[in-house]
């Protein structure tokens, strides 16, 4: 039998959600144990593409929103490069997201990131025909 729900009673999100977030993964991170979140702002997680692994900035604000307001300064005290910032950053996305990625799967993804922002800034290939006609120029 199904019970009916009380036209007066108040479903309470913000009880479900302490709940739901106390269940936190934790990883170490330069030897501290940190829990990972278990959501991401939605200005991070809508528009990923204004997270630029290459700007310092944007990493501080991206660690601040996930880790907290002392993780970056911590861990870049602690000798985190920038790579490693831009892989956890990745991973931490991904995880919060519902996903088991591993971190070799989150530096694979920050790899083909870098790769394609640099493709984009070089010239394309020269294709085997276009290699063939500037060498018929200098024959005689």
């Amino acid at each position: 039998m199904m019970t009916q729900p009380d036209e007066n009673a108040t479903l309470d999100f913000d009880a479900f959600w302490r709940s739901h977030s106390q269940q936190h993964e934790t990883v170490r991170i330069l030897g501290e144990d940190v829990p990972v979140p278990t959501d991401v702002p939605a200005w991070l997680a809508l528009q990923p593409e204004q997270v630029d692994t290459a700007n310092p900035e944007t990493i501080r604000t991206a660690v601040t929103a996930l880790y907290g307001s002392d993780a970056y300064d911590r861990w870049l005290a602690g000798g985190m490069g920038l790579q490693q910032l831009s892989i956890l950053i990745a991973w931490t996305l991904m995880r919060a997201q519902g996903s088991t990625a591993t971190f070799g799967e989150a530096a694979e993804q920050i790899t083909q990131q870098m790769q394609d922002s640099q493709g984009d800034a070089r010239p394309p290939a020269a294709n085997r025909q276009q290699r063939r006609s500037k060498g018929r120029g200098r024959r005689r």
